[in-house]
């Protein structure tokens, strides 16, 4: 038997979120920043050097905020 058939309605639609498109491709070319700084610090660790901390923590600092905004653009803020 179906849900309906028992007078529950079931489950209700939720509406999307609008995206905001202009915050979206500004928090892309964040990412694509973010992913640069990382594939440098590996090209650096790769060629023998050492790993500089402060560098991986500051991209690790600017990933969380690449994917908060990425997250408040879609409408799926906190």
């Amino acid at each position: 038997m179906s849900t309906c058939a028992l007078g529950d309605k079931g489950p209700r639609a939720k509406r999307t979120p609008p995206i905001q498109g202009d915050l979206l491709a500004e928090a892309i070319a964040a990412l694509n920043r973010v992913g640069n700084n990382i594939n440098q610090i590996a090209h650096h660790l790769n060629a023998g050097g050492h790993p500089d901390r402060a560098a991986i923590a500051e991209s690790n600092g600017q990933l969380d905020a690449c994917l908060s905004a990425i997250s408040k653009a879609l409408g799926r803020a906190e």
